[in-house]
């Protein structure tokens, strides 16, 4: 779906916006299916709170920005990566008056969270 969905951009310089990356499987799609592009990645790395409470979870949150940094290693500057909480790093990226082609959102799951 991702393939058919972002085919308009395959073949264009433009940015992207992740929202909640984790450790990077998302980004290494966007950066591989869209050569041209830079992939803004914004993300506290801590998790959320619904893995934090979750013993079988809370382990794999030691070392997600490591695990990140690993698997988009070979992209180089085509990553730019905002750590922090989405509000405050989108806050930032307006104020720098940044426009993006395409935007996706995976951070927290709560409804108010998304909504901010």
């Amino acid at each position: 779906r991702w393939a058919r969905c972002l085919a308009p951009f395959r073949h264009r310089e433009c940015e992207i916006l992740e929202v909640g990356c984790w450790e990077g499987g998302s980004t290494v799609f966007f950066a591989n299916f869209i050569p041209k592009s830079l992939v803004v990645c914004v993300d506290s790395f801590r998790g959320g709170q619904d893995q934090l409470d979750d013993p079988a979870t809370k382990q794999l949150v030691q070392d997600v920005e490591g695990h990140f940094d690993y698997n988009v290693a070979e992209f180089g500057s085509r990553i730019e990566k905002c750590v922090g909480d989405s509000a405050m790093c989108l806050s930032r990226l307006k104020s720098e008056g940044r426009n993006f082609d395409v935007v996706y959102i995976d951070a927290s799951h709560r409804r108010d969270d998304v909504l901010i």
